[in-house]
């Protein structure tokens, strides 16, 4: 890859100044931490009047929302958002576990069938997220939800797990499955089992099988678990005395905002590491950038 020499030039010495302060002593540290708080009290005391007066100015006015909107509302939530996500979830493990079963009468399973296997994985892991943003109910009480989707996987335990079930097992049946522990199950074990090789042997096959048709019967018991009580799980009957279904659901919806920040944004930048592992990219960015002056 070519690169401008002078510009390889200037963001190799603004990763050089970068790091500087990865190198410098601890004192020299928090006396230039100390210096930036006293600026930073400076400005808040310069800056106090006006915020005061502006928040006199300013208040925040609560919407009141009655209690027949609120039943209204949480009604709507149960039968047009949650119910319809798990269904669809369950729908699409059933259509892999079929097309499984179809494909898999003659192993090994390669190219067209193989592909096919693939893109319904991908169609359920769209189901499974519509519904894994409903973060409370029965799939967390029973803890269902690390069954359907064992996350996060730091040590890369599915892989292992996957594969050393698959070797051990290799006519598993889904009676022998159901006493596996989560880290074989569900969508990531799935993906492994069908993105890992270029064609599926026996082994794979049965494993495919038999784990499709568990998380079926696991998404149809959370949906079923709701049907009957999707009043109490969110508070529809309590809306005249509080707002717990509303807070349980919104409450909901921004934990899942909050976990794919951090996944998705703060960790891969390294906003919420430490020093030493900033400093210890950045390093990585200027042997980068003298590589390609080179």
């Amino acid at each position: 890859m070519k690169i401008n020499h002078a510009l390889a030039m200037a963001l190799s010495a603004l990763s050089a100044g970068l790091l500087i302060s990865c190198v410098k002593p601890a004192d020299d540290n928090k006396s230039a931490e100390v210096d930036s708080q006293e600026v930073a009290k400076d400005n808040t005391a310069t800056d106090s009047s006006a915020e005061s007066s502006k928040e006199s100015t300013e208040q925040i006015v609560a919407v009141d929302i009655s209690p027949e909107t609120q039943k209204t509302y949480l009604t709507h939530v149960a039968e047009d958002i949650v119910l319809p996500a798990y269904a669809n979830a369950a729908k699409q493990s059933d259509l892999l576990n079929e097309l499984a079963q179809r494909h898999c009468q003659q192993a090994p399973v390669s190219g067209a069938e193989l592909q096919a296997l693939r893109a319904q994985w991908l169609v359920l892991a769209q189901a499974w997220s519509s519904a894994e943003m409903i973060n409370f109910g029965p799939a967390t009480a029973s803890m269902s939800n690390l069954y359907i989707n064992y996350y996060p996987d730091e040590r890369g335990l599915v892989h292992s797990g996957v594969s050393d079930l698959i070797a051990a097992n290799p006519t598993l049946t889904p009676e022998q499955f159901a006493g596996e522990s989560a880290i074989v199950q569900g969508v990531p074990g799935l993906e492994e089992a069908l993105f890992a090789n270029e064609s599926l042997n026996a082994g794979q096959c049965a494993y495919v099988i038999s784990a499709s048709g568990a998380l079926s019967t696991r998404l149809k018991d959370i949906e079923k678990n709701w049907q009957q009580n999707a009043t109490e799980l969110l508070a529809i009957d309590k809306s005249a005395e509080s707002d717990q279904g509303l807070n349980q659901w919104f409450n909901s919806l921004l934990s899942l905002v909050e976990t794919m920040k951090s996944n998705a944004i703060d960790q891969p930048l390294g906003l919420t590491g430490k020093a030493k592992v900033i400093c210890q990219r950045l390093r990585l960015v200027k042997a980068a950038l003298l590589s390609m002056q080179n």
